[in-house]
């Protein structure tokens, strides 16, 4: 069939007999229809298309179907494509896919465009399934020597003797800018499943491919260039382990381990970080798992025995026919549905016919594959609520709780009439939001350590800035009399507790987080220490620890839940305590003798960006603000998979009853008339581009009714959430020109 033909498909809905949950078929009765690996980008961002392989003329290619006019458009035509290492760009532009095992191209959705992004080179074939890094701006790839490669079998057959062959194989890192590749590893050994972990592409993970029972070390790490090639789990005998995947936050991969002889299997994670292993709990034989966003559900596809064994008769048993949600939190599952599908390999294709469920992007229902009406074809099924929850444990009736917040306080078109009234307003209403005292103490700070830098000098000091409690922070001054700019330079989250301060400022010596610090700001900062760059030309840097973080850190991820009810118990909130400290760290900045008080920035990265922005709205000490990658849209974050609907993080930034009030961007714009500078990445997966658009917009709306237009700039650039060298030089250009003395 020719590439941009349109076919109208007929859903068929029915009800599934042990759950009652509704199953709709997709895709065509007498067309074979797969789908693409589970773990790979199947649904637009908005969940309205899916990419998926359809054979209805004799060829296997690739076809976008839009759920809502339930029509598909071919993608590609002549066949030889991979469906299963396909996969949708984060910008939904773009289907990568492998073509006749030496291209890895890609196509337009739009212009339908076909371009070869990378060319094996002579003697190698494209292997497997490709994995693109969250920014798709990279693919972690596996080629298989040709000379090496199973030519003589099929299906499960050519899968062993491949394994026994132990082919000349590579791990590769290609640039999908340039279509340079980096071999990262070579070895004459089976090996398969290449990934990146989400929020890290140095760090990529792949598998000792082959029959189950015959592998006895599957799940190994390697950085992207070369080193630190580790082992993630140390097999036990008989035990087997399978179908590994990043959780989408990249704190653990998740696998399947079971053993010889035994029906039962096992839900098991693995932390890349401590390189310690978890049973999470138990379940029926599936094979495949896959995660919600927020890591707390599971859908897992029961099987039999499958093709992936040596020996078929020890692994042999009743097949399980159904679909698994697996509720890791309750250590409970139930049935989703009944796939029924047979697993049998399609023209050649061991995968074709497999389930491979996974949720969609809303995750109200799981797509998954069978082929119980003889050929693979695609289905959806509803998830069912959990007690009136949704998976990521939203109110059923989110929507309508969105909808209805007025922002009373917001800017609105009446507010240009007296704005200073409006901005007195809000500050006012938000102050006691913080359930902290404002009346900050004398900061009484105390120098406990002091380093010498090339044009500056860091002091670690301690400080008062709340009730009860001092505060760890550096103090960076240049050489020289002043006055000097200054800036509070924030921190971020990231879910590293050990480091706060030094996330942003490089630790003095002997330090024992030194090494942390230097591979955290290699990660998220490009290198660069932003605080010492600051001082090293002229500024004054002042960056605290906010209570969880460095030498006031709590006990990891999963206290933080501990700590925000502490709190609240004691009539404060954690997001009001560093709201507050922030506010106060302001002031003592400002008051500093080397500092010029006309002169005193906030800035900060991802909850830093919060912070940042938060204290530019709510002090008058700060002249201006930068804030990167933090900013969207209640509206744009309360939704399923958004990173404030996870709970744990969200309530170091939560302040119960601001939404009763104004949105986000409407407690930004309380900063106006001041310069204020965001920065947002459009392939940020924590901040949805649009919503962030949306929140930049109607801030703009504020500064143009003051005619400070001028002063207010929002920046989007290509890329995911850092806070790069070129972004730090974008910042600095902007800072020199609104802060330049008159």
């Amino acid at each position: 069939m020719p590439q941009g033909r349109t076919a109208d498909f007929e859903f068929i809905t029915t009800y599934d007999p042990v759950s009652g949950a509704r199953v709709v078929r997709l895709t065509p009765v007498g067309a074979a229809c797969t789908r693409n690996y589970f773990y790979q980008k199947a649904f637009t961002t908005d969940g309205k298309r899916l990419v998926f392989g359809a054979d209805l003329d004799g060829t296997m290619d690739l076809w976008l179907l839009d759920l809502e006019i339930r029509r598909a458009v071919q993608l590609t035509e002549g066949g030889g494509v991979s469906v299963q290492g396909c996969f949708l760009s984060p910008d939904d532009r773009f289907v990568y896919f492998s073509r006749g095992k030496v291209s890895f191209c890609r196509v337009d959705v739009e212009t339908l465009r076909e371009e070869v992004v990378y060319t094996a080179p002579q003697g190698w074939n494209c292997y497997g399934t490709w994995v693109a890094n969250d920014n798709c701006t990279r693919v972690a790839a596996i080629e298989l020597w040709e000379a090496d490669q199973v030519t003589d079998a099929t299906g499960w057959e050519r899968f062993e003797k491949q394994f026994h062959r132990k082919p000349r194989q590579r791990l590769l890192d290609i640039d999908l800018a340039t279509g340079q590749a980096r071999v990262v590893l070579e070895r004459e050994l089976f090996i398969g499943h290449p990934m990146y972990r989400p929020g890290d592409d140095r760090q990529m993970a792949f598998c000792h491919e082959g029959p189950h029972d015959l592998v006895d070390s599957r799940i190994w790490l390697v950085n992207s260039d070369g080193s630190g090639l580790r082992q993630a789990k140390e097999q036990a005998p008989g035990e087997a382990c399978m179908h590994e995947f990043w959780v989408p936050d990249g704190s653990k991969m998740v696998y399947v381990s079971y053993t010889r002889g035994e029906k039962k299997r096992s839900i098991w994670s693995f932390d890349p970080d401590t390189g310690t292993n978890q049973r999470l709990m138990d379940m029926p034989p599936c094979a495949h798992l896959m995660s919600n966003r927020a890591g707390n559900l599971l859908v897992g596809d029961g099987a039999g025995q499958l093709g992936d064994v040596a020996d078929k008769a020890g692994h042999a048993f009743e097949p399980d026919p159904h679909l698994y949600l697996f509720d890791l939190a309750r250590h409970e599952f139930r049935v989703l549905c009944r796939h029924d599908s047979t697993w049998a390999v399609y023209q050649g294709n061991t995968q074709a016919s497999h389930p491979h469920p996974s949720f969609t992007p809303d995750q109200r229902q799981v797509l998954f594959c069978s082929d119980v009406s003889g050929l693979p074809a695609l289905y959806l099924v509803d998830v069912p609520p959990t007690d009136g929850l949704t998976p990521d444990m939203l109110p059923d009736w989110y929507p309508q709780a969105v909808a209805s917040l007025e922002f009373p306080l917001g800017w609105k078109l009446s507010s240009a009439s007296d704005p200073a009234s409006w901005q007195r307003r809000g500050r006012q209403a938000v102050a006691p939001l913080l359930l902290e005292p404002l009346d900050f103490p004398s900061p009484q700070p105390e120098v406990v350590q002091s380093e010498a830098r090339e044009g500056y000098r860091v002091d670690r000091i301690t400080l008062s800035l709340g009730r009860f409690r001092r505060t760890s922070a550096y103090l960076a001054v240049p050489d020289g009399p002043g006055p000097f700019p200054a800036a509070l330079v924030l921190h971020d989250h990231g879910a590293c507790f050990e480091i706060g301060k030094e996330k942003m400022l490089r630790p003095l010596a002997g330090h024992p987080m030194a090494a942390m610090a230097q591979s955290w700001v290699e990660k998220n900062y490009e290198g660069r220490f932003v605080a010492d760059d600051l001082a090293r030309d002229g500024w004054v840097v002042l960056v605290t620890d906010a209570l969880g973080w460095g030498d006031r850190a709590c006990g990891g991820y999963e206290t933080q839940q501990a700590v925000a009810s502490n709190l609240f118990n004691l009539g404060s909130s954690w997001a009001g305590v560093i709201a507050s400290e922030d506010l106060a760290a302001a002031a003592f900045l400002a008051h500093h003798p080397m500092v010029d008080p006309a002169r005193v920035v906030s800035l900060g990265h991802s909850m830093g960006g919060y912070r940042s922005y938060q204290a530019g709205a709510l002090s008058d000490h700060l002249t201006a603000t930068v804030a990167i990658c933090c900013l969207a849209t209640l509206a744009g974050m309360m939704v399923p998979g958004g990173n404030r609907v996870r709970g744990q993080s969200a309530f170091s930034m939560t302040h119960p009853g601001l939404s009763r009030l104004m949105d986000f961007p409407d407690l930004a714009a309380l900063a106006a008339p001041k310069p204020l500078f965001f920065l947002h990445g459009t392939q940020d997966r924590l901040f949805p581009e649009t919503a962030v658009r949306q929140a930049c917009a109607h801030i703009a709306t504020v500064y143009q009714t003051l005619d400070r237009s001028s002063v207010f700039h929002a920046e989007f650039r290509p890329g995911g959430h850092l806070y790069s060298r070129q972004d730090q030089g974008l910042v600095r250009d902007w800072l020199d020109r609104v802060l330049r003395p008159v």
